[in-house]
């Protein structure tokens, strides 16, 4: 599969601080993946048998969903990238993302 781009994405969780793990797009990609093993490595670990992320201490950060063979992490944990902005007059009206971005980035 093709990998047009690499980077990272921001991850919030539940009364937690914000977690940077890497990612990868493709316009091939029917679906993006998530690394267990760097989650771990940050210290959050999925319990499959309660469907939660847990962090170290064993508590609920985030509820996965299970549809068919998959889990899914709903895209509510992901934090949007801050627009590159124009140090002149701010207007929230002009602060837009690709549609193609945003399907991209929730799996649609």
């Amino acid at each position: 599969m093709k990998v047009d781009s690499k980077g990272k994405i921001l991850l919030h969780f539940l009364n937690s601080r914000p977690c940077t793990v890497n990612a990868l797009s493709s316009p091939d990609a029917e679906l993006n993946d998530l690394s267990i093993d760097e989650l771990a490595q940050k210290g959050y670990f999925p319990n499959f048998r309660k469907q939660y992320i847990e962090n170290k201490n064993g508590t609920p950060v985030a509820r996965i969903l299970k549809k068919g063979p998959y889990y899914w992490l709903s895209s509510k944990y992901l934090a949007l990238p801050s627009p590159e902005r124009n140090h002149g007059n701010m207007n929230i009206n002009t602060m837009r993302y690709s549609l193609d971005y945003i399907h991209r980035l929730f799996g649609m």
